[in-house]
């Protein structure tokens, strides 16, 4: 019996199954715009209200108004129990809001229906700045991460608010502790006493219960950072993190035990470079920081801690090019530093300073821009992105210009071309074990390569300075799970002149334009879900006619400053379970009145077998030989 199995199985790995289309319908459906009036909290608010540490609006100082907010991030749609909800993130300017939806799902249509909102009281945190990328842990809650991690050893030389950069997050976060921005009303000591600049720059972790009671948690166990998002890996200890910005790194926390942030050890990448070909290929090496628990770091906060505390530092020889005996030089993002780390701060640089200490290590500060991660289960192939490959990613140039000065302070580990359109990158995980090869002690990265750059080469024009047929500026990255593909959505300023959702097949590399958002806009918080039989793939639009196009707002045909929390489908599950393939019809590069609006897909299309799926016989056979 069983060699008449065989028979059977090798027969059947050679057969061609005759293959059918089917086309799902499908549209982008809002479930909130910021400041629109049909959505309140119970007490009144709209949609991305700015909020202070008493849990009451901000207003502005010069006429009194209620600001609000036009900047979702990372979005997650997170079931609880028998309930559904979407967590947003508002990312700038800071203080950062976090909203909660409990949306309603149609079991017989799969169409999402959002019943109410609610914003998370954000002081039990200290408040929140900048925050930007999220993920889902694998014990089912929302991490979000603060893309600012302000300069502690500059908070140390203001003797003035007025010494604060517009817009940086020491003047940002002054209405949230109910403080003026004019020096002449708030004091700098007025201020220390209740902000210190290493709260910020963490992983904040959103708890919803059932009932929608809300919990929030900031982990300072992750290290800090100009936090792009962190992703819990599948072995529940492992944590990936990138870091956004100009001469940023790459780090892993591996938790000591398993779904438990409360402690662990914190690592650092070396990337060694083998080809300069497109974004570069790398080889990862993760070097050790330090370990650490959240009630040891707790108190070091709580006691004040300071800069100064843990490092020594001197200005740099630039003419020399050195620094003073036993300092080493570093450029992690604050320029060309000469540090020396004082006795006993091991710790505390790691999880306070984990940028500076980790160059100081001797890990590799060179990245730019590194956006979202997403993980494949199925090949252990982790997904990233470099929304620009520029700065110290380059080999002693700016941009594609000579500067024989740009990579002084780094070790000038990467030397890549200059794209100003970015790249994804594939990378090869590895589960690491102890000495006797039995336990895991967490999954880390041995290879980067790039997988897809953008181009300025072909498809150009005054409105779009990468090709319109490719990509610009990569940021959020998702894996859609069991289907061999993922979506990749763009933050491009300029880049594209409207900004792009692609769904890229990872078994042949065809990529395909779904969605686009309008002027201004970014695409954000891209992610594929599936509950309760029904799939959806979530985006949000972030700032419209913000960052760019303010002047469009004007013309006839606008769709307003509103941002889009919203889902492309619902698609039915069943559908997708014998999937051979899946592709949807791809929309046109937005033009004229396009330009002002969202524009969305309107077919998924799947590739079936016609009959029995050949996958379907072999598993039934196999488990039938099994038995035998």
């Amino acid at each position: 019996m069983k060699l008449l199995t065989i028979a059977l199985l090798a027969v059947l790995a050679g057969v061609s199954i005759a293959q059918r289309t089917v086309k799902i319908p499908t549209t982008y459906n809002v479930l909130a715009r910021s400041g629109e009036d049909k959505l309140k909290t119970k007490d009144g608010w709209v949609m991305g209200t700015y909020y202070d540490i008493n849990f009451k609006p901000i207003r502005f100082e010069n006429n009194g108004s209620i600001a609000i907010s036009h900047t979702p991030d990372w979005t997650t749609l997170l079931k609880v129990g028998s309930k559904m909800f979407f967590i947003s993130q508002f990312e700038y300017p800071s203080p950062s809001g976090i909203w909660i939806g409990e949306v309603e799902q149609d079991k017989a249509t799969g169409k999402l229906t959002t019943k109410s909102i609610q914003a998370a009281d954000t002081k039990s945190i200290f408040g929140a700045t900048t925050l930007c990328a999220g993920s889902i842990t694998t014990w089912n809650t929302h991490l979000g991460g603060e893309e600012d991690d302000p300069d502690g050893r500059a908070w140390e030389t203001y003797t003035t608010i007025a010494n604060f950069s517009k817009g940086s997050t020491f003047e940002e976060m002054l209405p949230y502790f109910n403080l003026s921005s004019n020096p002449n009303r708030t004091s700098i000591e007025e201020y220390r006493k209740v902000f210190n600049p290493y709260r910020y720059g963490h992983q904040v972790e959103v708890v919803v219960s059932e009932s929608g009671n809300v919990t929030l948690k900031k982990w300072y166990t992750l290290g800090r950072r100009q936090n792009e998002m962190a992703y819990v890996m599948p072995d529940g200890r492992s944590v990936y993190m990138t870091d956004d910005g100009s001469n940023k790194f790459f780090s892993i926390f591996v938790m000591d035990r398993v779904n438990d942030l409360s402690s662990g050890t914190i690592y650092a990448a070396v990337m060694t470079q083998i080809s300069s070909k497109d974004g570069g290929d790398f080889d990862m090496k993760m070097i050790k920081m330090a370990s650490g628990n959240q009630t040891y770091l707790e108190g070091l906060l709580n006691a004040g801690i300071k800069f100064s505390q843990m490092f020594n530092a001197t200005a740099f020889n630039r003419t020399g090019g050195t620094c003073p005996k036993d300092f080493r030089v570093i450029n992690a993002g604050y320029g060309i530093e000469c540090i020396k780390l004082n006795p006993g701060q091991e710790v505390a640089a790691a999880f306070f300073e984990t940028r500076r200490y980790a160059a100081y290590l001797g890990a590799t500060t060179e990245m730019r821009k590194w956006e979202g991660i997403t993980y494949d289960p199925d090949n252990m192939v982790m997904y990233t992105a470099m929304s620009e490959v520029a700065g110290g990613m380059e080999n002693n140039m700016r941009q594609g210009s000579v500067d024989v000065n740009a990579d002084m302070g780094t070790r000038n580990d990467v030397k890549v071309e200059y794209n100003q359109c970015g790249c994804v990158y594939k990378m090869a995980i590895k589960p690491q074990r102890v000495a006797n090869n039995s336990l895991v002690i967490g999954m880390f990265p041995t290879t980067m390569y790039s997988l897809w750059c953008g181009s300025t080469k072909n498809g150009t024009d005054a409105d779009n300075k990468c090709d319109v047929n490719n990509l610009a500026s990569p940021d959020n990255v998702a894996y859609m799970k069991g289907l061999d593909h993922m979506l990749v959505a763009e933050d491009t300023v300029g880049g594209h002149q409207n900004d792009v959702l692609w769904l890229y097949d990872l078994k042949d590399g065809k990529r395909t334009r779904i969605f686009s958002s309008p002027y201004g806009s970014e695409v954000t918080g891209s992610n594929w879900y599936v509950y309760d039989g029904w799939a959806y793939i979530l985006v949000v639009i972030q700032h419209p006619y913000g960052e760019t196009d303010l002047d469009k707002l004007s013309q006839p045909g606008n769709t307003g400053v509103g941002a889009y929390i919203g889902y492309l489908g619902p698609f039915k599950n069943s559908e997708l379970v014998d999937a051979i393939d899946i592709d949807f019809e791809e929309i046109a590069v937005a033009r004229n009145d396009d330009r002002h609006k969202v524009v969305a897909t309107a077919n998924m299309i799947i590739t079936k077998p016609s009959t029995v799926s050949r996958r379907l016989l072999m598993s039934s056979l196999t488990a039938w030989w099994n038995r035998a």
